[in-house]
């Protein structure tokens, strides 16, 4: 075996250490967003422009595209993800309270809202 062979088996054992320790120190959340972000149901925090119509904390669950227009894809991706949130129900509640304050969609509102009368 030459020479060049140990000293290139020498540093790939090297970057592999190194990989494991940026991957060990990646593992722990360093920023405050990075931290909220860890926490279930927060994943997208603060990822969508202030313009649109939340109905989970810290921007999360946008009920929204780009205009104050209620999307309905929006509020059923919404209501099938708050399952992943920390407080699912609140989730829920707020989506029903905000299609109830805006006036939009009415039959989608009342859908939903038979969908948790099933499942009490």
């Amino acid at each position: 075996m030459s020479t060049y062979g140990r000293t290139h088996a020498r540093g790939t054992e090297a970057r592999n250490k190194l990989k494991k320790a940026a991957a060990k120190k990646d593992d722990k959340p360093n920023t405050p967003l990075e931290k909220l972000r860890a926490k279930p149901g927060m994943s997208n925090a603060y990822s969508y422009s202030k313009n649109n119509i939340f109905a989970g904390p810290h921007g999360t669950y946008p009920l929204t595209r780009d205009s104050k227009k209620i999307d309905p894809r929006r509020v059923l991706a919404a209501w099938r993800l708050s399952g992943h949130a920390a407080d699912p129900e609140k989730i829920k509640r707020n989506i029903l309270s905000i299609l109830e304050k805006k006036h939009a969609m009415p039959t989608l509102a009342a859908r939903l809202r038979k969908s948790i009368n099933k499942a009490a």
